[in-house]
């Protein structure tokens, strides 16, 4: 067998070993952004189309520390999928954004083009229902 039959043979179960690993890795979210950094979470509701702004500074931690210390996986495509929970979208005091992400439940996001799954929860998902049920009543 000659070497480049040999080195093509090779090369595709690499990259593909590549692919799988580099797809089942864990990911963290919004790494560089600071708490300091954002003067306003918006969260939009894309169930009752209700949008809130979080403005309070402990809130913004708490949503931001969670959201950057929970490993996530990826676990599906998310192209062509439509309608989420909530859609925050993390500004900076000039009104531009730092960073977007879709939470649909409490284990799992969007952040296109792919789902993410953390499968024993801590996603920010309580806090967020808690702040819309405050301000809208969602359970009453």
């Amino acid at each position: 067998m000659n070497w480049k039959k040999l080195i093509k043979i090779l090369i595709l179960p690499l990259l593909l070993l590549c692919a799988f690993l580099w797809y089942r890795a864990p990911v963290r979210f919004l790494r560089g952004v600071k708490a300091s950094e954002v003067a306003c979470i918006r969260v939009f509701d894309g169930n009752t189309g209700h949008e809130l702004d979080l403005t309070d500074p402990a809130v913004i931690e708490t949503v931001l520390t969670n959201l950057q210390t929970t490993p996530v996986r990826r676990s599906g495509i998310s192209l062509l999928h439509m309608g989420y929970r909530y859609r925050m979208t993390f500004q900076d005091a000039a009104g531009g954004t730092l960073g977007q992400i879709i939470l649909n439940s409490a284990t799992t996001l969007r952040h296109d083009p792919f789902f993410y799954k953390n499968e024993v929860g801590g996603l920010c998902y309580d806090v967020i229902w808690d702040i819309f049920d405050k301000s809208y009543g969602y359970l009453s």
